[in-house]
């Protein structure tokens, strides 16, 4: 009988999980298939050797990665409202990344290969330049969080000033 089965059923012995959940996020869901085909693109962008085998360490890693610059890009599109890459920025990552197939029809395999259409590809590879930029522009920025103690606490010094005006004098002051 597994005789029968297995030549009916060839792959099954070596069949794999893809879309088993790995991580959830606020409302994205996380599957083994889409950070499996992240670290794919993640590896030939930074020029690691390409392997079909992934360890149970890298795939953490990966996926803590992930997770960290989703909440970073909540954060810039809610809080900050910065904006995604231009069209044009993420053109030319796409066309980076391409370049690093140097044998005809490979990257159209690889595409293939890994349900990857341009419009997601572009998103994924613009992710981390977006995370980057974010980054640098929230660390140069003079943000200054101020709690609501630290206004009532100025507007008792200075009563004359209303809660919005007591705000943006004590920010000038830090």
């Amino acid at each position: 009988l597994n005789f029968i089965l297995s030549f009916l059923w060839p792959h099954s012995v070596s069949a794999e999980l893809w879309n088993k959940i790995v991580a959830v996020c606020d409302d994205d869901v996380f599957t083994l298939w889409e950070i499996k085909r992240e670290l794919v693109v993640h590896r030939i962008q930074t020029g690691e050797r390409f392997s079909l085998t992934v360890s149970d360490d890298e795939l953490k890693r990966f996926t803590r990665r992930n997770l960290v610059e989703v909440l970073i890009l909540k954060e810039a599109q809610g809080f900050f409202k910065i904006r995604s890459l231009s069209d044009q920025q993420k053109k030319e990552l796409y066309s980076r990344f391409k370049s690093n197939f140097k044998i005809s029809g490979q990257f159209e395999l690889f595409l293939k290969e890994y349900s990857w259409t341009e419009s997601e590809l572009k998103e994924v590879l613009s992710k981390s330049v977006w995370v980057d930029q974010f980054i640098k522009e929230k660390i140069s920025s003079s943000h200054i969080y101020l709690t609501p103690d630290d206004i009532k606490e100025f507007q008792k010094r200075y009563p004359a000033l209303d809660q919005e005006e007591a705000r943006e004098a004590l920010k000038k002051r830090r």
